[in-house]
């Protein structure tokens, strides 16, 4: 039996509902997704070699011959972090690759990413010292920016940029559109618009020992495969805690800097929209994410 890989990966980005994303399209009949989310496999030169192939290709082996093969790794657009998985997708997956891009409204991405990495001692207090001083929050939200790397290589007719705000609202019509876009049935019926994976609000945060399980090579290449995602998931919320911490909310100041330093950027993302507004503006991000402003006082 040839080599499987991918027809189509959900590049990112982080924060905005890929996990939701890739258990949606898991369910459909029509496509098959591993076990496990974020392989990250494009990562790295090693996929290329003759050991990363035959792995990678691995994960894909199960997929009948009449599904398509697909994975979910918001690291494909972290650049400059990580860079090269557009040329590697290529080299292994051929010119017919789609990409599948979840964008979110700004401030709202990263406010989560900084709640995420702040409930795993990554991250400092506040969210507007964060911005200041580690530029991947604002780098991981240049979508365009991040989306030229993949267009170098890859056709933007190959390329569908789906809303979070869309997602939240209709999973279901989402997962049509996807399906659409990839030229195969939708079945409705298995999308389950009451399970949102990987909340960030009381969701499990990793502990040390959950950490060193989840990162050790063994248990990545020869146990987290064979377990059931259910499974897997249950174990890893019984082994961690809890996060206790309230998002930080941005200065008014913070929201106007980030809008200010994406302006260009969001105006590039516009014309691969096909056709559908942002819907963003740094009016709505302040009245959405900043404290309400006191009684005759000042904003934010």
């Amino acid at each position: 039996m040839p080599e499987r890989f991918p027809d189509f990966l959900i590049i990112g980005s982080m924060k905005s509902g890929t996990t939701t994303l890739f258990a949606d399209l898991a369910a459909q009949n029509a496509l098959f997704g591993p076990s496990e989310k974020e392989l990250d496999a494009l990562l790295e030169d090693g996929v290329l070699r003759d050991s990363g192939r035959r792995e990678y290709a691995g994960k894909f082996k199960p997929a009948r011959p009449d599904q398509l093969c697909f994975e979910a790794s918001t690291g494909y657009t972290k650049h400059p972090e990580f860079f090269g998985a557009p040329a590697r997708a290529l080299e292994l997956c051929g010119p017919a690759l789609k990409l599948i891009y979840i964008i979110r409204e700004p401030m709202g991405r990263i406010i989560s990413h900084h709640h995420h990495w702040r409930a795993i001692d990554k991250a400092v207090e506040t969210v507007d010292e964060a911005v200041r001083v580690d530029s991947r929050y604002l780098a991981w939200s240049r979508y365009a920016w991040q989306l030229d790397h993949w267009l170098d290589h890859f056709p933007q007719e190959n390329v569908l940029l789906v809303r979070f705000n869309d997602l939240v609202k209709n999973r279901v019509g989402t997962s049509r559109l996807v399906c659409e876009f990839l030229g195969v049935a939708c079945d409705e019926s298995v999308v389950d618009p009451e399970r949102v994976m990987n909340m960030s609000a009381g969701k499990p945060v990793d502990t040390t020992v959950t950490s060193s399980i989840a990162t050790n090579p063994l248990y990545r290449k020869y146990v987290r495969p064979l377990l059931p995602t259910g499974l897997r998931d249950k174990t890893r919320r019984l082994l961690s805690a809890r996060s206790t911490h309230e998002k930080s909310r941005p200065s008014r100041e913070t929201v106007e800097r980030v809008y200010a330093d994406l302006a260009e950027d969001l105006e590039r993302l516009r014309p691969l929209m096909r056709g559908h507004e942002l819907g963003w503006s740094v009016e709505s991000a302040i009245e959405k994410h900043c404290e309400p402003a006191p009684a005759g006082g000042a904003a934010c």
